[in-house]
C-alpha cells in the first residue's frame, strides 16, 4: 500500500462510508410501500441523486434473505441486461420494477434483451 492510499483510507474511511450506504439502501428497500408508477420513478430519482447505482442494487439483492431459487434468478437476469442500459436511472428502474412489481412473474419473455 502506497501513501497516497494510506492517506485516502484514513481520511475518507470508504469501508464505514460504504456499510452506511448499504444500510440506507436497506431500510429504504424494507419501508418501500409503492403503489403506482410514479413512487417507483420517485424512488428511483431519490436513489440516483444520492449516487447509487445499479451495482448497488445487485449488491443488496445478493444480502436479502429471498429464496434463492428467485434471487439468483434476479441476478442472472440483472448482470445479462446491465450492459444494454445506457442511463443509470433507466437501469434502476427497470431493476425495481422487477424487484417490486413483478417479481412473482416468471421472466421467460425477457429473451428479447
Amino acid at each position: 500500500m502506497n501513501l497516497h492510499t494510506y492517506s485516502t483510507q484514513q481520511c475518507f474511511r470508504p469501508d464505514k462510508t460504504f456499510a452506511n450506504r448499504n444500510a440506507w439502501l436497506k431500510k429504504l428497500m424494507k419501508g418501500l410501500e409503492i403503489v403506482n408508477y410514479t413512487d417507483l420513478v420517485k424512488i428511483v430519482t431519490l436513489l440516483y441523486e444520492k449516487g447509487y447505482s445499479g451495482l448497488d442494487i445487485i449488491y443488496y439483492l445478493e444480502n436479502t434473505d429471498m429464496n434463492n431459487e428467485e434471487k439468483y434468478h434476479l441476478l442472472l437476469m440483472f448482470h445479462k441486461i446491465k450492459r444494454e442500459f445506457r442511463s443509470e436511472k433507466m437501469l434502476l428502474l427497470f431493476m425495481l420494477n422487477f424487484i417490486i412489481f413483478r417479481s412473482g412473474t416468471d421472466l421467460e419473455n425477457i429473451s428479447f434483451m
